[in-house]
């Protein structure tokens, strides 16, 4: 893929920084909307039916889900703008491709381990 980009050194190192930093947050809000979903579960599922209580916590739950949505798109935006349109427009491609090769296949992820799965590559210059 850096190939296919004609990606250098430097561009490689910031994008895999990119990448892991995004990790990191990734974890930490997937921890929290795990949290979250635990706490809805709880809630909904005493005797007795407090709604409010149940609506104020299933708001946290999509207040949780969309800070996830937002961090994911956020990491987008600055591949976007670390590699410019033209190139973008290649990673769109490659990764268009890839998901119809997941179809293909079944969701086979067997051939495809090097994705998370958001379909981002683990490491840019692998």
């Amino acid at each position: 893929m850096t190939e296919q980009l004609n990606l250098n050194d430097e561009e490689k190192g910031a994008l895999d920084e990119l990448f892991l930093d995004n990790r990191r947050k990734l974890i930490d809000l997937k921890g929290t909307m795990e949290r979250e979903r635990l706490e809805l579960e709880n809630v909904f599922e005493k005797e007795s039916l407090d709604e409010p209580a149940v609506m104020a916590q299933f708001k946290r739950l999509e207040d949780a889900r969309a800070n996830l949505a937002t961090e994911r798109f956020r990491f987008v935006i600055e591949v976007r703008k670390m590699i410019g349109y033209d190139r973008f427009q290649s990673l769109k491609a490659f990764f268009t491709r890839l998901c119809r090769e997941r179809e293909r296949h079944g969701g086979e992820r067997s051939k495809l381990k090097k994705y998370d799965h958001g379909g981002h590559a683990r490491q840019w210059n692998e």
